[in-house]
């Protein structure tokens, strides 16, 4: 079976997607948007996802709900499995990852707790992650996974434009 993550100087290529089926176990790694620069990550624990926006942090969010909404809105959304873990574990891990960033501001982005995340729980080298990039870069080394999972529209791979801290940041002022 093909790689599903794929890895270029120029872009990140996701395939071999499948509907997105909800298991009260799983954790993934969530790019919402993935068809705009840059994507927006979140991080689901069973039903519940954890999110930095760039003027709120949601920790223990209810996942069902925000899939509604972004069907209703037909967001493209693309879900990499991640390890699993006990969900007690894998929540409680979240939340410390996310409770430095309660109070949101300055030049954080949506990237660096879930890359605490992943550092923390799995104990993978997410230091210096920045972008999407470095964090599919490590899960597509470490976790290998030759699925990934869709949400909205019925697409069975996407392209992400590679991007810069700088491009974020643009972004994050334009909000």
């Amino acid at each position: 079976m093909p790689l599903a993550i794929v890895l270029t100087e120029q872009s990140c290529v996701l395939s071999n997607l499948r509907p997105l089926v909800a298991d009260h176990r799983s954790i993934h790694l969530g790019l919402l948007k993935v068809d705009r620069v840059p994507p927006h990550l979140i991080l689901t624990v069973g039903a519940k996802y954890f999110s930095l926006e760039k003027d709120r942090c949601v920790r223990n969010g209810d996942l069902p709900h925000l899939l509604r909404l972004l069907e209703k809105k037909g967001t493209w959304c693309v879900f990499v499995p991640l390890p699993l873990l006990p969900v007690v574990d894998a929540v409680q891990g979240a939340n410390r990852a996310f409770h430095p960033f309660a109070a949101t501001g300055g030049e954080v982005t949506c990237v660096r707790p879930i890359a605490n995340f992943m550092g923390d729980v799995f104990g993978w080298g997410t230091d210096s992650a920045e972008t999407v990039f470095d964090l599919l870069e490590i899960v597509s080394l470490i976790a290998m996974p030759d699925m990934l999972f869709r949400h909205g529209d019925d697409f069975v791979s996407v392209e992400i434009k590679r991007y810069s801290k700088e491009d974020v940041r643009v972004y994050m002022q334009g909000l």
